[in-house]
């Protein structure tokens, strides 16, 4: 699935300082990260933990490689 989508010239400035923060190295991982975290705490599997602090989980180191079914 891919998902665009467009951000205010502002917004986008936001974004760029928060991504460089914490380190992430593109748009694309932090948007991984980002949706990850959403389905997670929506539609968790009986496997993963899930943690109340939206801060942390998207802090931690993310794995951001594609997977095949």
């Amino acid at each position: 699935m891919q998902i665009k989508t467009q951000l205010s010239a502002r917004d986008g400035q936001r974004l760029e300082k928060i991504m460089r923060d914490y380190g992430f190295k593109s748009t694309y991982e932090f948007a991984k990260a980002a949706l990850m975290v959403f389905i997670r705490a929506n539609d968790p599997r009986d496997d993963e933990l899930l943690t109340e602090n939206l801060k942390e989980i998207l802090t931690q180191e993310v794995d951001t490689k594609l997977y095949r079914q």
